[in-house]
């Protein structure tokens, strides 16, 4: 994702400025704050993603 995504998601349960904002190609998932779209972009491997998302179902992650 060399360029920035253009279909950017968030979720329906944001009820502020401040969300996580999502965007999927090419194998990759861009993240981003919805507070700042023009901010900075973080990229991870679907994969990468996919678990950090089954972790987060699951509970297996704490802050």
């Amino acid at each position: 994702m060399a360029d920035r995504p253009t279909s950017w998601r968030k979720s329906r349960q944001c009820e502020s400025h401040a969300c996580v904002e999502v965007a999927v190609g090419a194998g990759r998932v861009a993240v981003r704050s919805s507070a700042a779209p023009e901010g900075p972009v973080v990229e991870f491997t679907a994969a990468a993603w996919r678990n950090f998302c089954t972790g987060l179902k699951a509970g297996d992650l704490t802050c």
